[in-house]
């Protein structure tokens, strides 16, 4: 599954790392009402993400209240689930997690990761970089595809590059490695399926 010179991964979060429970129709329409009623409307036509980012440019400080209900959603939603196929062969090649990399809030994915219940479930903490970089929407400066939090997270490791792998699961993940050109390999949701690979 993995190239042979890989000795550190950077993941996504949801449904790579573990599958949230979040209605995100549910809470699109969350988000739509609260701009309604400071008088703005949130693009419905637009995924999340995209309709986000054109909050951000013009209201800054709604957006910090959005990502905050995105937050309180995402940290709710963990399912008690984690990836334990995955996790078993980053720990039979000895790779070591050093990000994640995720279109999710930061400040969730910490939440979770701290939780009792996610430290519970999983067996392989050992694999995660006491220096893990966490990468969310709310620290790119432009979301997924865009490669941005990836760079972030390369340049602060010590690994070369070709020592590195990104690994998710959906096209976007694919192409924002493509961008960053390190290897990156797309696996089905929650599974060890490989659908897309990036070798540069």
């Amino acid at each position: 599954m993995f190239p042979k010179q890989i000795k550190a991964a950077i993941l996504d979060f949801d449904q790579t790392i573990t599958p949230l429970a979040v209605d995100w129709s549910k809470l699109k329409k969350t988000l739509s009402n609260h701009l309604l009623n400071k008088n703005l409307q949130l693009e419905t036509s637009l995924g999340i993400d995209q309709a986000l980012w054109k909050i951000k440019d013009r209201h800054p400080l709604i957006f910090q209240e959005l990502l905050k209900i995105i937050q309180e959603e995402e940290s709710k939603g963990f399912a008690k689930v984690v990836h334990r196929s995955l996790f078993q062969e980053l720990s039979l090649r000895k790779i070591e997690i050093i990000g994640i990399f995720s279109a999710n809030t930061s400040a969730a994915i910490r939440h979770i990761l701290n939780s009792p219940e996610f430290q519970t479930h999983l067996t392989h903490l050992h694999l995660f970089s006491k220096a893990l970089h966490i990468v969310g929407k709310e620290d790119v400066s432009q979301p997924k595809p865009h490669p941005d939090g990836l760079l972030k997270i390369i340049e602060k490791t010590s690994y070369p590059l070709a020592e590195i792998i990104y690994i998710g699961d959906s096209t976007h993940d694919l192409m924002a490695g493509t961008d960053a050109k390190v290897a990156t390999i797309q696996i089905e949701r929650m599974g060890l399926k490989v659908l897309n690979t990036f070798f540069p």
